[in-house]
């Protein structure tokens, strides 16, 4: 019963009505003398207040892989640019299943003569409701000799858990320098990252548009008046992101001179201010959102975890937390759990196929 895909979608459903069912985080700390990274669920108490309550390691999570697009359904991508060979992954915490990817075969790909692909990737992870397949975006710079990033349209590859293969899309029209921010959201079928027109420039002035049902790409203008930020990237911080409001893509903006953030909200085409939060303790960097207003960012010292609730403007640093100089956190996510196996998915999305066609006829 629990491997149908009725019974595997109903769960799936609930969740997302139900927004009182995630109540946890994935957190992902450093080790910052190791250079190690590791994964622990944090469970948060919001009856009263936000609090931590109680935090948990995953159990048998890959060491290496230390960055994360999701959740989708419960699944989580993987990747990690430190380690050679296969380091990709689908990831679902709850059964406790992780399914390396394929390599990418780059003799197979319209790479130009005598240039290589860029290490780093800009990633999005999402499912695809017109095929009911889970997809996999890479999008991809071109290298000389692995040192010098250029300036040509980078590639956009697609992975595929339907046919577990790497498929190469198209080339973006343009070059565009995409950061690494954890910046990439999904809304609806649609893939959206911070980027800039520039290779020299450390500021995000467009956001690129990844249609995962039409395998489509194109670019959105930030809003004319927001807050420019003055700080380099350098410093190894990001003072902007994305995230998802009232259903929305939005865009985030730290001013670190004032402590205080924008909030700026894309619908129907245009932009609009929603709101401008000041901060009773110093932020460093947005970390990733928790739920449709709730965003967590990086305390200026870098050892505690602080809660901004956008509807009410309310501030709370989550206490209880294991935090110190050497133990960061550097990426947050929501947690979720599925009963969808990584190790039979090509055979629940046949039948699940075969379930809405004959639940539609």
């Amino acid at each position: 019963m629990i491997q149908s895909p009725s019974f595997i979608s109903k769960p799936l459903k609930q969740q997302y009505n139900n927004p009182l069912h995630d109540d946890c985080l994935i957190a992902i700390y450093e080790y910052k003398a190791s250079n190690t990274f590791y994964f622990e669920a944090i469970q948060i108490w919001f009856s009263e207040r936000y609090k931590v309550i109680t935090y948990a390691k995953l159990d048998d999570n890959p060491p290496y892989n230390h960055n994360v697009c999701g959740p989708c359904d419960g699944l989580y991508y993987l990747w990690s640019e430190h380690v050679l060979g296969n380091d990709r992954g689908l990831w679902n915490p709850a059964l406790n299943e992780y399914k390396a990817l394929p390599l990418i075969d780059t003799e197979k790909l319209n790479t130009p003569y005598n240039l290589a692909l860029y290490n780093w990737d800009s990633c999005g992870f999402g499912f695809d409701p017109v095929t009911q397949d889970y997809k996999v975006v890479l999008i991809k710079f071109f290298t000389f000799d692995g040192d010098l990033v250029l300036s040509l349209p980078p590639c956009v590859l697609v992975y595929s858990l339907r046919t577990n293969s790497w498929k190469y899309v198209m080339d973006l029209p343009k070059f565009y320098n995409l950061f690494n921010n954890g910046s990439d959201v999904i809304v609806n079928t649609s893939l959206y990252w911070l980027a800039s027109e520039d290779q020299n420039t450390d500021n995000a002035e467009v956001i690129i548009v990844f249609d995962l049902a039409t395998n489509k790409c194109r670019d959105i203008q930030l809003p004319e008046h927001r807050t420019k930020i003055t700080i380099q990237r350098n410093d190894g911080c990001d003072y902007e992101c994305l995230m998802v409001y009232h259903g929305d893509i939005a865009y985030v903006t730290v001013d670190d001179v004032n402590n205080c953030f924008d909030v700026w909200a894309l619908k129907a085409g245009c932009w609009a201010k929603k709101l401008t939060m000041g901060l009773v303790v110093e932020v460093q960097e947005p970390l990733g959102q928790w739920r449709d207003g709730l965003l967590v960012f990086q305390g200026q010292s870098g050892t505690t975890l602080i809660l901004c609730n956008l509807d009410t403007q309310q501030t709370w640093v989550l206490t209880g937390l294991p935090l110190d100089s050497d133990r960061r956190c550097g990426f947050v996510c929501p947690y979720q759990e599925s009963l969808v196996s990584l190790h039979d998915v090509t055979t629940w999305i046949y039948k699940q196929d075969k379930c809405n066609l004959l639940y539609t006829s």
